[in-house]
């Protein structure tokens, strides 16, 4: 929704200008699209809490023994896919939300492939 031509995503700075330079309408939709950012990854991280303390409870029980040793074993995929994500949420908040994080973004690379080394 905003232009961002010197970064590949849209950064603080980016929004913040749109947002001063916007009409009503503009700037009410970038204040939604903040929000729900915000929302969301809230949610996200929230979701994800509750769901990896379900899953190792499961894991105590036979059902996931049972589970390791059908085809539906394939199902646990999505927990490092969910996790991966979360990383992303977390670009994204800070791209978006922390004034001046892009200008050093160079060195946050090597800590994210670290985060998705380890996923």
């Amino acid at each position: 929704m905003t232009g961002h031509p010197n970064t590949p995503i849209p950064i603080f700075y980016s929004v913040q200008n749109a947002f001063f330079l916007g009409n009503i309408f503009s700037q009410a939709m970038i204040l939604i699209s903040i929000l729900g950012i915000v929302f969301f990854g809230i949610q996200h991280f929230r979701l994800l809490s509750w769901n990896l303390r379900q899953f190792f409870v499961y894991k105590k029980s036979p059902a996931y023994a049972k589970l390791k040793k059908s085809n539906s074993e394939v199902s646990l995929m999505a927990l490092p896919l969910t996790l991966a994500m979360s990383i992303n949420v977390l670009f994204i908040f800070g791209a978006v939300l922390i004034p001046g994080l892009w200008d050093i973004v160079e060195y946050l690379f090597p800590a994210a492939v670290l985060a998705f080394t380890l996923v």
